[in-house]
């Protein structure tokens, strides 16, 4: 399942430059890699795993779209909201 095959990625990708489609891709590729392995492992459950890629990167971009609308906010370093969203993704809030 690519990026841009999505009607949401679509939307996206027709907004994006030629360099920002294809890390977009590689992201997506990246997150697919990864939530297949934890399928694998048994960190993450089978059931809805076609969804994880999707899940997992739009916490990201959640994440990066609030420190852009809310510069003044953000006093906590980026690396522990990350880690924030990777528990609740692992474990549900």
């Amino acid at each position: 399942m690519a990026l841009d095959h999505t009607p949401e990625g679509l939307a996206i990708l027709d907004r994006l430059g030629h360099g920002q489609k294809r890390l977009m891709e590689e992201f997506f590729r990246r997150t697919e890699d990864l939530t297949r392995r934890g399928v694998a492992v048994g960190a993450l459950q089978p059931e809805g795993q076609e969804l994880y890629p999707t899940l997992l990167l739009g916490m990201m971009k959640g994440l990066l779209r609030r420190r852009t609308h809310r510069p003044q906010e953000e006093t906590t370093p980026l690396k522990n909201h990350v880690a924030q969203a990777v528990k609740v993704f692992l474990r549900g809030a």
